[in-house]
């Protein structure tokens, strides 16, 4: 009976029958793995995207927490949790000289909702960047999703209707870091 209306950005909404915050991927595998598979299954976001009706929602709510925000520099890529809001993320690749991500400062938002909706703005999508992602089924089961399926398509990804995302790899590409600030800017603007 937790209420959401401090998890949206209209800071309305009803009640959570459960809601849960997972310390871990493998805490959330484990507790979906107990779960009865009865019980509905939502998964939310910063809410900046989302109007919880009065009435609440039945089942069981779960939104990953700062445990699920960090990001990781690799070789030819970068490791980017779920819960990274996207203007975070966006700043820190500029500040890395990191191209491709400039859009992302203009989208209120998380990284595992951008994936989940393929948000884009100015010409730019998450299908540009998205390299894979690493989901939880809602049994628990670990799902690695690839760009090579190409499930992206305007404002959609047909691929992530029943998966939480936890973790994404995108590609990583250096920039000009005068030019990516002009770009955030024109964007911001």
């Amino acid at each position: 009976n937790y209420n959401l209306s401090k998890l949206s950005w209209f800071g309305v909404a009803g009640n959570a029958e459960i809601f849960y915050m997972p310390d871990s991927s493998n805490e959330l595998s484990s507790f979906l793995k107990l779960l009865s598979s009865n019980v509905n299954r939502t998964v939310i976001g910063m809410g900046s995207n989302l109007l919880i009706r009065d009435g609440g929602i039945d089942g069981l709510i779960i939104k990953l927490g700062k445990s699920f925000s960090r990001i990781e520099i690799k070789s030819d890529s970068i490791s980017v949790g779920a819960s990274v809001p996207d203007k975070i993320l966006s700043r820190f690749c500029s500040l890395q000289s990191i191209e491709g991500f400039e859009f992302l400062s203009g989208i209120p938002g998380c990284i595992g909702g951008a994936v989940a909706m393929n948000a884009g703005c100015y010409g730019s999508e998450i299908k540009d960047i998205f390299l894979s992602a690493k989901c939880l089924d809602f049994m628990g089961n670990e799902v690695i999703i690839d760009k090579s399926e190409k499930f992206f398509s305007y404002r959609n990804n047909r691929r992530v209707k029943d998966l939480i995302i936890l973790d994404v790899k995108f590609n990583k590409a250096k920039g000009n870091k005068s030019d990516i600030d002009k770009k955030m800017h024109e964007i911001n603007n």
